[in-house]
């Protein structure tokens, strides 16, 4: 968006920020949350709105972590 918009992910209305799991990058034209070592309680609706002088917008994502997936090589 013009002028760019400011992104926030929220997970269960909890603001997320980066930390050792979570890592939040934003570009312009594109935002995505990467969340490392998942456990089922990373089971939620994940919410990105991006905000400017021109408007808001919403997007959700429900994510269900079933189990741990095992790749041997």
């Amino acid at each position: 968006g013009k002028p760019d918009p400011k992104v926030k992910w929220t997970k269960a209305d909890l603001v997320l920020k980066d930390d050792d799991r979570i890592k939040i990058d934003t570009k312009p034209g594109h935002s995505t949350l990467v969340i490392a070592k998942t456990t089922r309680s990373d089971t939620s609706t994940y919410i990105i709105e991006a905000m400017n002088s021109s408007g808001r917008a919403t997007a959700t994502v429900d994510v269900n972590i079933l189990g741990t997936c095992f790749f041997i090589a």
